[in-house]
This record gives structure tokens, C-alpha cells and sequence, in this order.
């Protein structure tokens, strides 16, 4: 059951910017201005701290969605898909790495540890909810970087980057569960999305209580519905399709998470 769960994005100059994420749907149709609106309100952005502002009409799998990315003052890129039939919010991507970024050193050192309770907290997302697919530290461009990738219970997948000198929020990403959409997808195929789900286990041996389940989806390739996914065992993941129609797995790859 989805949640209204509250994020806060942080500025380069502003500090930390409030923000409300409500993955309940809207009753009337959504227009290009009105989803410009529930994305900038997302994001604790006014227009009058906005550099560039752009929105798209564009269509995922038949359902149409607007695009909207815009550039505040101080240099950080926001990118939304909003859904027009009901105003839900499908996709965020928020960049504060641009190539105005000189390294914000006012902040402390922090570790992984702490990175992914950053990352929880900023999420709205309880420990028990989640289900770490990536926590690992790296270098890039001289820089230590705490990246963060976790599942929810409900299937809404978050990726955040954090500079490990500072703790500074360097990059996130919202990908929301499409469940609803996939099952009223797979009314075309011969099989449903449980029954895809069961393929990929057998052929990998495993048992659903095993695993941890990533996003699940029917798509269309070449006019042909078929499932893709991916679950979580032992370190590893596995990524498959499906053919929606025979039931056979046409694709299938296993590797660490920590490649």
C-alpha cells in the first residue's frame, strides 16, 4: 500500500529545501501546468528561483506523462515524470553535481553507516521497509562517494550518492512501483505477472520466501508483451524476461551487486 512519504531535497546555497511526495492520485485530469506545479511544490522550488523550466508531453507504453525538468539559481537539475491521467509522480532524478559543483566543504565527514540512514530518512522509508540492493564507496574525480540503492516493500526503488567528506547530497533518484499498470498490461498476455515471477525462480532454483524482488513489469518488444525483472539473492542479481504469451524465460543474467 502506497504511502504520502515526505523528502527533503538539499540546495547548494540554501541548505536543505522541505518537500511533499504524495503517490495518491489526483481526481481530474492533469494539464502540462498543473504538473509543472506539483513538481516544483515536490522539489520546495518557487519560480522565482528557477534558472530554466521545460515541460513535455511524452508517452510510456501507451499512457502519456509530462516531463518536466527544470535548473534552479543555484545550479542543482530536477527531472519529474508526472502521470496526466491521475498527477501521480512515476520518476524523480535530482542532480546537485553539475559542472558549476566546486565541492560544498561545510558539512562533516560521514560513513556508508550513516549514508544509508541519510538516505532512509530523506526517503520517508522505515529500516524494516527497505531492502539494500547497492551500499558501496567509491572514488571519482578525486572525491569519495557513499552510493545507496534500496527497495521498498511496496516496490518504489530509491539511489542516492552522498560525498563521504561532507555528507553532501550529491544525487538521488524515485522510480514509484508500476504494479497497478502492469497487471492491467498483462491482461494481453496468457500468463500473469505471478506467473512470471514463478518462471524466473525455477529456473534459478530458488523459492519466492528467498528473495528479495526488484521491479517487476510487463513491456511490450517488437509489438510482443513480455516481463522483465529482477530479484535479490545472496549477493546476487538476477535480471529476466519473460514471453508473455509462451511463458518461457528469453532472458536471463546473474551478477554480483557489488559489480
Amino acid at each position: 500500500m502506497k504511502r504520502t512519504r515526505t523528502f527533503a531535497a538539499t540546495g547548494l546555497a540554501a541548505g536543505l529545501l522541505a518537500a511533499a511526495v504524495s503517490m495518491s492520485a489526483f481526481a481530474a485530469q492533469t494539464t502540462a501546468d498543473s504538473a509543472q506545479d506539483i513538481a516544483l511544490k515536490d522539489a520546495g522550488v518557487k519560480e522565482k528561483d528557477l534558472a530554466f523550466v521545460k515541460t513535455e508531453v511524452d508517452y510510456d507504453d501507451g499512457r502519456q506523462i509530462y516531463e518536466v525538468s527544470f535548473l534552479t539559481e543555484d545550479h542543482i537539475e530536477y527531472d519529474y515524470d508526472i502521470s496526466a491521467e491521475n498527477g501521480s509522480i512515476l520518476k524523480i532524478e535530482y542532480d546537485a553535481e553539475t559542472k558549476f559543483y566546486q565541492g560544498n566543504r561545510s558539512g562533516k565527514a560521514i560513513t556508508l553507516s550513516q549514508a544509508k540512514e541519510k538516505a532512509l530518512d530523506h526517503a520517508g522509508v522505515e529500516e524494516d521497509e527497505a531492502a539494500f540492493t547497492k551500499e558501496r564507496t567509491e572514488r571519482d574525480d578525486g572525491r569519495q562517494i557513499h552510493e545507496v540503492e534500496f527497495i521498498t516493500d511496496g516496490g518504489d526503488k530509491y539511489d542516492y550518492e552522498y560525498d563521504a567528506e561532507t555528507g553532501y547530497l550529491l544525487k538521488w533518484e524515485f522510480d514509484a512501483d508500476e504494479t497497478d499498470r502492469e497487471n492491467a498490461a498483462a491482461k494481453d498476455g496468457k500468463i500473469s505477472l505471478a506467473d512470471a515471477k514463478a518462471a524466473a525462480l525455477k529456473k534459478a532454483g530458488l523459492k519466492d520466501s528467498q528473495v528479495t524482488w526488484g521491479k517487476v513489469k510487463a513491456d511490450y518488444d517488437d509489438g510482443r508483451l513480455q516481463y522483465e525483472g529482477k530479484f535479490f539473492y545472496n549477493e546476487l542479481e538476477y535480471e529476466f524476461e519473460v514471453d508473455a504469451s509462451t511463458g518461457k524465460v528469453t532472458d536471463w543474467d546473474v551478477e554480483s551487486i557489488y559489480d
